[in-house]
């Protein structure tokens, strides 16, 4: 199968991923099906393409590398092979509106989940609205995207990016200061299967009981983890301003010296003591 701009994919031999069949995997964790690549452009990419077919929710596709793996606003997403783990999974668009914004937040909450499984006792935070911090840079990032199932049904495609092996100088240049991965923050590298094992089974048990706001435990998960809480920070567009506290629908407030605090529902939210590297 050849993708959109004439790139084919390469699969892994005998569709295996570290010494099980995909099949396995997939099993063990209770999913429809694991896609699995040596080289995609994008694992959303391809999961797009396989839920227009009818792919079944938490369906995943991961790649040992992405040739153009994408961030949050288009950015792109360094995927070195073998460095990370480059994977997309498909869920069914929430119920009400009012939850999509913030199942970013959710997913979030279910990657640091499964990473203190995996790697218990590490520094975690969550920056609003789609990234993993460890010792408060950037060690994972979140994309979801709607995109239509069979007849034009909605889906969701969640992007993950997780860094697990990189040390300093296998990071590009403009990331040293502001990236890290797992295995240099702890010291080790976390199994693989383990984390996404983890994080699905995590990820499952967090819809099921998912409201279309966040509920008061999920708030006070988020108020441990939240990077940002009473940071100066730039809002673009907007200015600047102190961060305070994430609402239950997902907006981040911001002290921007009104009346009453900004609700921040989209766009860049950066502390002013940040790195370049942390945007990306």
């Amino acid at each position: 199968m050849t993708l959109a701009g004439g790139e084919d994919p390469h699969p892994l031999q005998d569709e295996r991923w570290e010494g099980e069949r995909a099949e396995r995997w997939a099993r063990w964790w209770g999913i429809p099906s694991l896609h699995v690549f040596h080289s995609l452009p994008s694992t959303s990419d391809h999961l797009r393409s396989l839920a227009a077919r009818g792919a079944e929710p938490f369906t995943v596709v991961l790649a040992e590398t992405q040739t153009r793996g994408r961030g949050r606003g288009g950015k792109g997403w360094s995927s070195p092979t073998g460095m990370g783990l480059w994977m997309s999974v498909l869920l069914d668009q929430p119920g009400s509106a009012g939850a999509l914004p913030i199942l970013p937040l959710r997913v979030g909450l279910a990657l640091a989940g499964a990473v203190d499984v995996v790697a218990p006792g590490l520094a975690l935070g969550l920056k609003w609205p789609n990234d993993l911090m460890v010792d408060g840079r950037k060690a994972a990032g979140i994309l979801c995207e709607v995109v239509q199932g069979a007849s034009g049904r909605p889906r969701i495609v969640v992007g993950v990016g997780v860094n697990l092996r990189q040390e300093s100088g296998d990071l590009p240049p403009d990331l040293r200061r502001g990236a890290v991965s797992l295995g240099w923050a702890a010291g080790y590298v976390p199994d693989r299967p383990f984390l996404l094992g983890s994080f699905l089974s995590i990820l499952r048990s967090h819809l099921l009981s998912a409201g279309a706001a966040l509920s008061p435990s999920e708030l006070t998960a988020l108020g441990k983890l939240d990077h940002l809480r009473g940071r100066s920070v730039r809002v673009d567009p907007g200015g600047e301003g102190t961060a305070l506290w994430i609402a239950e629908d997902g907006a981040l407030l911001v002290d921007m010296g009104g009346a009453s605090p900004r609700r921040v529902m989209a766009g860049s939210v950066r502390p002013l003591d940040s790195s370049q590297g942390e945007e990306r």
